[in-house]
């Protein structure tokens, strides 16, 4: 469909829009910058760009994609800086622990700062019941302890979170049974 235009033709079609100066582009970068961080989605964004300005759609995204690009350099140099900052004042209160004689705040400040670097080897934390004493179990397990399938346990769990939301004060009495502090909970060992 385009063989029938002539080249010359095509390029003088294709440039209907004039093209912004170097300060204008950084000010409708900025603009598309701060609707996107005020939570705009990107269609109503590309929609109203390329009606204010009268640009293209995909000159629209450009400006879109240069808007996202900054507002990551600036993430990443904001989250560097805190690292930094924080960095900073653990090497300071080793210092004024140093000067004052404090083994223990030093070392304690000095093992602060291997972890915040990431020297030592993550913590596995392991899910526990509210109480402490035992381990969560996934949905899977619970089927296997109470000898029935997945989706039947699915189900009971279910059921037992919707009575229990209906009682008035679901949350103490999930609690109680929980820790085993509960009536139901005794009568039902009995």
């Amino acid at each position: 469909m385009t063989d029938s235009i002539p080249p010359t033709d095509r390029k003088q079609t294709r440039r209907t829009f004039a093209k912004s100066s170097a300060i204008e582009y950084q000010k409708r970068v900025e603009t598309v910058r701060r609707l996107i961080l005020s939570g705009m989605d990107s269609a109503p964004i590309v929609q109203n760009v390329t009606e204010m300005w009268g640009v293209t759609e995909r000159q629209a995204r450009k400006y879109m994609m240069v808007a996202r690009q900054k507002n990551q350099a600036y993430h990443d140099f904001i989250e560097a800086e805190m690292f930094a900052e924080h960095i900073a004042i653990r090497r300071d209160i080793r210092r004024r622990a140093q000067a004052a004689g404090d083994m223990k705040a030093e070392l304690a400040a000095a093992r602060d700062e291997a972890q915040l670097i990431g020297l030592y080897a993550p913590t596995k934390i392991a899910p526990t019941t509210p109480d402490g004493q035992s381990e969560w179990l996934s949905i899977s397990q619970l089927a296997r302890e109470m000898g029935v399938t997945e989706s039947e346990a699915r189900a009971l769990v279910e059921q037992t979170a919707t009575r229990l939301a209906a009682l008035p004060e679901s949350a103490t009495l999930l609690e109680e049974i929980m820790t085993g502090k509960s009536q139901v909970a005794q009568g039902e060992s009995d």
